[in-house]
């Protein structure tokens, strides 16, 4: 499997990583809900959660017992030994990867020796985000005796040393397609509508609330729908920049082929985002 450094993978296009470079806006806020995993009964709920159908759940696990393999040159990563199984509440539950592949953290040979040195820190630990199911309907618990073995499709890695400080991470596909997801399913509605996700006020700083700015979507909705007459994809995002002297928007970036779109989403912003510096707009259908 393909680890990607985070926050931003390879695969993603060069607008979006342009359109978060030029943001700095993060895309999902509620994609990163989690379920942290702090005894066994968690373990026990987890596992029943992934015998159902349904969209898989982040879940977060932390290991204070774990093991660092050395830098391989190869692939440029320092990878986490599964040759045994990564255990967690003295033994009663034992994780491993899915599909047994290696995990691990891109590093260069002298970051390599930086995450060792840590590693080897008390109390570090690592940290794993993961899903039960993601990738296939076999079962991903299996209860033998008094030990659960638990084979999960990794979502992210962290590396916490002994200040709880975050070192080094890892994101998956797996987490960057859970989150775009997420994202659609969080705009309401069906048919071609539009949903704020973040936006920057006359300083730069990112809001803490939208809701005054959700009086806008039902219009960008209908800019949406109008494109997708064009034979605009079926989902995309526009960062659209605000001046307020005189009064008008332009497009930063854009995600879907359509000046048409651009031009309505900014008419529609120029007159309903007042005291804004810049707004970010998810589209789907």
């Amino acid at each position: 499997m393909k680890l990607c450094s985070s926050p931003i993978g390879p695969t993603i296009t060069r607008a979006l990583v342009a359109l978060l470079a030029i943001a700095g806006l993060g895309w999902s806020s509620a994609a990163d809900a989690q379920e942290t995993i702090r005894r066994m009964s968690d373990v026990h709920a987890a596992c029943e959660e992934a015998r159902q159908d349904g969209r898989r759940k982040l879940y977060v696990i932390e290991f204070e017992r774990f093991r660092l393999r050395a830098h391989n040159a190869d692939h440029g990563t320092v990878d986490v030994d599964t040759r045994r199984n990564l255990r967690a509440f003295e033994g009663a539950a034992e994780f491993f990867p899915n599909r047994l592949e290696e995990i691990g953290f891109v590093s260069s040979p002298a970051r390599a020796r930086e995450l060792l040195a840590v590693a080897r820190t008390i109390p570090a630990s690592l940290r794993v985000g993961f899903f039960l199911g993601f990738d296939s309907p076999s079962p991903a618990c299996v209860a033998r005796a008094n030990i659960t073995t638990v084979r999960f499709d990794l979502a992210f890695l962290e590396l916490v040393n002994g200040e709880g400080e975050v070192v080094a991470r890892e994101d998956t596909e797996r987490l960057r397609s859970w989150r775009d997801d997420e994202e659609l399913d969080g705009i309401p509605g069906t048919g071609p509508r539009a949903r704020i996700i973040g936006a920057t006020d006359l300083s730069g700083v990112e809001v803490s609330t939208l809701t005054p700015l959700r009086r806008a979507e039902e219009a960008l909705g209908r800019c949406f729908a109008e494109s997708r007459t064009r034979g605009s994809e079926r989902e995309g995002r526009l960062s659209v920049r605000i001046e307020n002297a005189p009064r008008r928007a332009s497009t930063e970036l854009s995600t879907l082929a359509d000046p048409q779109l651009s031009t309505c989403v900014e008419e529609v912003l120029a007159r309903q985002a007042s005291g804004y510096q810049r707004v970010e707009v998810r589209f789907a259908d």
